[in-house]
């Protein structure tokens, strides 16, 4: 008995929603790799010449030159004579040119909005700040009034080497277009399309993010500087009242499927039975491990402040102790959701941020203690920089992937 094989007609869906079919490298894509990689090396190791880019990547010092003289004639880069050192020629040594492209990193905060103006570096020129409004449309007006004034003392045409401005929120982004924010912290900026309404007023490409996952940004930025290259971590922020996180996994940060958000650790379900979360579930971690969760633990009867709160973190420098049990009940919460991490993802690394780790000679010990009662051995660590100092560097190299990041292959 024979069979007749008919080939369907049904498509099958595409795996990449913008191609019909997988793409190769091209010499052009190979192009743009090595000027990213040369570009990145050339950042991290300035001053470096041109036969030590040759040596660490392999490539012909032909093909560096070629790539070198290129970003040379873009205005990225600048090459001078080293200072000699015993007999010889001096080599030239190739520097970042910091002035030649520009961004802009907005951090976006319940009761003040501080900007920053980025070089290529990534290190931070100019700081401007305001009082962040209630109504989302004024805080765009006065974004602009603001970036205005930040760029005109230093250039009058300063606005047209801006390649990007980076907003970090502290909420959730839910849509490809960014369109669609949650931020239970300000509730009138919840639904509000920030990005197209800035990128409208201001004329300027933006994009806006989860200020934990530009913390992850900002970490893995500092380990380069220091060569570190953590390649799997995850970056926790406890706030005043909630938690965020951001993934980094194979020394990208990691956003889900759709490239929105991923690993709320914050809404993670630790008690069906618990209070209320703003999410709409009971028992979310984040009620348990956030700033206003350790001041009921020690003043169950007075309102958290954030006056009160740095009342408390001087209190636990003296070791008092009703403020030391209420940090030591946190620490074991903390541990519960270090040890759920771990079991998911195995990590190399949980970074904490937030004031709270101002205290980690006190919290340290006895997360480690609770994690051991876990058998989890996953390694925790403070965040290096100051928690919105952080926000604004990782929302500077959000814009500068831009021209620093190889191009996707799909």
């Amino acid at each position: 008995m024979s069979r007749t094989l008919s080939r369907s007609t049904t498509r099958r869906p595409c795996l990449y929603p913008d191609a019909n079919r997988t793409t190769t490298a091209t010499p052009q894509t190979i192009r743009h790799v090595n000027r990213s990689i040369l570009l990145n090396l050339i950042r991290l190791h300035q001053p470096i010449s041109r036969a030590e880019l040759s040596r660490i990547t392999g490539m012909h010092r032909s093909n560096v030159s070629v790539n070198i003289e290129e970003l040379i004639a873009e205005g990225l880069l600048r090459e001078e004579r080293a200072k000699p050192i015993g007999r010889g020629r001096a080599p030239f040594s190739l520097h970042i040119r910091e002035d030649s492209l520009y961004v802009l990193a907005v951090n976006l905060r319940v009761s003040e909005t501080t900007i920053a103006l980025g070089q290529l570096s990534g290190r931070i020129e100019k700081f401007a700040s305001f009082e962040t409004p209630k109504d989302p449309g004024l805080f765009v007006q006065m974004l602009d009034r603001e970036v205005r004034r930040l760029l005109m003392p230093v250039r009058p045409s300063l606005k047209k080497l801006v390649r990007n401005l980076t907003v970090s929120v502290p909420g959730h982004i839910r849509s490809k277009t960014q369109g669609d924010i949650w931020m239970p912290a300000l509730p009138g900026y919840s639904g509000f399309s920030l990005r197209s309404a800035i990128e409208d007023r201001i004329g300027i490409p933006t994009e806006v993010m989860n200020n934990a996952s530009l913390g992850a940004l900002a970490e893995m930025w500092l380990d380069e500087l220091q060569h570190v290259h953590l390649k799997d971590f995850v970056f926790l922020l406890i706030g005043d009242v909630g938690a965020g996180s951001g993934l980094v996994f194979n020394h990208q940060l990691y956003l889900g499927h759709d490239l929105t958000y991923a690993g709320e650790f914050g809404h993670m379900v630790i008690d069906p039975a618990g209070p209320k979360c703003p999410c709409g579930k009971n028992g979310c971690w984040q009620l348990y491990v956030c700033d206003r969760a350790t001041w009921d633990r020690y003043q169950p009867t007075k309102p958290f402040t954030a006056a009160g709160f740095q009342q408390f973190l001087q209190k636990a420098k003296k070791r008092d102790p009703r403020v030391i049990a209420a940090l030591y009940e946190t620490a074991r919460y903390m541990a519960l959701g270090i040890s759920n991490i771990s079991q998911a993802l195995n990590p190399e690394v949980v970074i904490f941020g937030g004031e709270i780790t101002g205290l980690w000679d006190v919290l340290q010990p006895e997360i480690t203690r609770q994690l051991s009662q876990l058998n989890t051995t996953t390694a925790i660590r403070p965040t290096q920089d100051n928690i919105d100092q952080l926000f604004l560097q990782g929302a500077i190299q959000l814009g500068l992937r831009r021209i620093f990041d190889p191009p996707a292959m799909r």
